[in-house]
């Protein structure tokens, strides 16, 4: 397994999906930069988050290999 395959694998095991409400709520505010309806945002938002469980991160996203790992290891 390649390196961001483990940094994947290790995010989902370590995040899993019980935070998806949260990634969604993130992720309907973050799509209000784009049009202002709810159910608009909401409906991209989710399209984002089936496409991709860590699209929108709790956290900002890591820079580097190892920024990545503490990111990791401080969820």
């Amino acid at each position: 397994m390649n390196r961001a395959a483990q940094i994947v694998t290790a995010l989902l095991d370590h995040c899993g999906h019980c935070d998806q409400d949260k990634r969604l709520k993130i992720g309907t505010e973050v799509e209000g930069e784009h049009t202002s309806d709810p159910k608009e945002k909401r409906k991209i938002a989710l399209a984002h988050t089936r496409e991709n469980p860590l699209y929108y991160p709790p956290k900002p996203k890591p820079k580097g290999a190892k920024e990545a790992l503490r990111w990791i290891k401080s969820r």
